[in-house]
């Protein structure tokens, strides 16, 4: 092979890869779009309540704590992070199925409820984000007898 083939066929590679990248992109965009519409946002979370707090589990396989931003406001919790595609040096890949999401995500969640946001626990176990919401008690929505007293 010629210098002018290495230099040819290195061109192709890169040309190879900038066009997988580009439609990986499209795709990632296209799914994640198609999962809206579908009410499946990426990531996966499900919402549940005991008496004293709200409990928020999110799926975030292979990321770790370091690599999720989580921040709350007011009355919502924001998750952001970066799922990489796990990739071997030298090797290259040819699909025959890609389901698993890839790149950056920002997940938006309402806080059902009051809650102390100050309080907030968070932990990961396994690929799951836990989040622990104290509950605060509401005095306006507890019912009490007012007695009326009479004027003399």
């Amino acid at each position: 092979m010629m210098l002018g083939d290495d230099w040819y066929s290195l061109g192709l590679i890169s040309i190879e890869r900038e066009v997988e990248r580009m439609i990986r992109s499209f795709f990632s965009e296209f799914r994640e779009s198609l999962a809206l519409q579908r009410g499946q946002p990426y990531p996966l979370v499900d919402i549940h309540e005991t008496k004293d707090k709200v409990r928020i589990v999110v799926e975030l396989t292979g990321l770790t704590d370091q690599e999720i931003e989580l921040h709350v406001s007011s009355d919502i919790v924001i998750i952001e992070g970066d799922k990489k595609e796990v990739e071997t040096p030298g090797e290259r890949r040819r699909y025959l199925c890609m389901e698993r999401e890839f790149g950056r995500f920002r997940r938006v969640i309402e806080i059902p409820g009051s809650v102390d946001t100050g309080k907030i626990e968070a932990w990961m176990e396994e690929g799951v984000l836990y989040l622990e919401l104290p509950k605060v008690v509401d005095r306006r929505v507890r019912r009490r007898k007012i007695s009326i007293r009479t004027q003399e």
